[in-house]
């Protein structure tokens, strides 16, 4: 993901990419990495479908890190 990044990051499916390597790193237990690529998603596609994936997974690693 991270090479199609590189070599697309003008890429309509950039956010789309950006969202699969989050879950890809949430899915490893590597929740800081993943919380970093949904808020990229967030921050630079706001009004797109994978934003609101991206704030719904962004609350869920926020809750399973309560106490």
């Amino acid at each position: 993901y991270q090479a199609y990044r590189d070599k697309n990051p003008g890429s309509k499916k950039y956010a789309e990419v950006t969202m699969k390597m989050g879950q890809a790193f949430q899915e490893l237990g590597m929740k800081s990495e993943a919380k970093s690529f949904y808020e990229e998603v967030v921050d630079k596609y706001p009004s797109s479908g994978d934003a609101k994936k991206a704030q719904a997974k962004l609350k869920a690693l926020k809750a399973s890190s309560k106490p």
